[in-house]
């Protein structure tokens, strides 16, 4: 007999690990982090010649995060390009290539797997159970896109921004602003069709809005559209 969708119950039950480990006993924490320090150590030096060449295998059961030798940008470049994902496809795992901004100066492209995202997303709902958030609130959420986009943005909608907790509890509605260039009245026009609740948007987003509208649609509770508009701090 059970109660639960078993994927649903798995995902709920992921949740309730991260939470233990985050607010459980100081000690228990400590060592689920040395033990998973060493996984990830004698992970890398096992499939990577840079790793085993950098670290060894003598003092993975004893080392200390502070004492690894400094990554630079040019050493994550050179093991990316030369040995590339450490997770193989015999591992089961789907594994996505990324790059960061390149804001520095020096772009650098890195390999993420799946589980990156999956624990992402657990932890982010986690934190929502653990500060006592109302899931039943919309989320609406702004991003830049490189996309070249006609009016400027494309809304992507879902009936919920936690689709694996769906089955068992009930949360708000997802709305996606996906911005290709900031025309700011019609964006502020989509925000006011519906239901805010969960604002999550890059500071210059917020700024851009604040210096051209009152703001006051930002503001709640208030009826505006027929609609009542909360903003909450996204969490961080």
């Amino acid at each position: 007999m059970t109660f639960l969708d078993v994927r649903a119950k798995t995902y709920f039950s992921n949740i309730l690990d991260v939470i233990a480990i985050e607010t459980g006993n100081r000690k228990a924490r400590e060592y689920w982090q040395r033990v998973q320090l060493k996984n990830l150590l004698k992970h890398a030096t096992t499939r990577s010649s840079f790793w085993m060449k950098r670290i060894g295998t003598k003092n993975i059961q004893n080392i200390e995060l502070l004492k690894l030798p400094i990554l630079s940008r040019g050493d994550v470049a050179s093991v990316v390009a030369s040995e590339g994902s450490l997770i193989k496809p015999a591992d089961g795992l789907r594994v996505t290539t990324n790059a960061t901004s390149g804001s520095s100066g020096t772009r650098v492209t890195f390999h993420a797997s799946e589980m990156n995202g999956c624990y992402n997303n657990v932890r982010y709902i986690a934190q929502y159970l653990m500060e006592g958030r109302d899931l039943t609130l919309n989320r609406t959420r702004l991003r830049s896109t490189a996309e070249v986009i006609d009016n400027g943005f494309r809304v992507e909608k879902s009936e919920s921004w936690a689709l694996e907790l769906q089955p068992f509890i009930k949360v708000g509605k997802n709305r996606v602003l996906l911005i290709y260039k900031p025309d700011i009245a019609a964006i502020q026009k989509e925000l006011q069709t519906e239901n805010i609740g969960y604002l999550i948007a890059q500071p210059r987003f917020i700024e851009a809005l604040l210096q051209r509208t009152d703001g006051d649609f930002l503001k709640g509770p208030e009826l505006l559209c027929g609609y009542q508009f909360r903003r909450k701090r996204a969490p961080t």
